[in-house]
């Protein structure tokens, strides 16, 4: 299941908290890690709008006579 047309939103929500908290995460995990997650998401969520990347859900399960009690 694609979840790219969530993935963007949800990110760009995910990089206002983080810009609107700069501080504090950068006195929780440092300046550069921040800046990383801000770039991250930044080009996740750009990469979404433009259709050039995705994000997809994926779910396996062993078939039931493959679990051993």
């Amino acid at each position: 299941m694609s979840l790219r047309e969530h993935y963007a939103p949800t990110s760009d929500a995910w990089l206002g908290n983080l810009e609107a908290n700069w501080e504090a995460a950068v006195m929780a995990v440092g300046v550069e890690k921040t800046r990383a997650w801000q770039l991250f998401l930044a080009t996740g969520s750009a990469g979404c709008h433009l259709g050039w990347t995705g994000a997809n859900h994926v779910m396996l399960a062993r078939p039931e006579s493959a679990v051993t009690r």
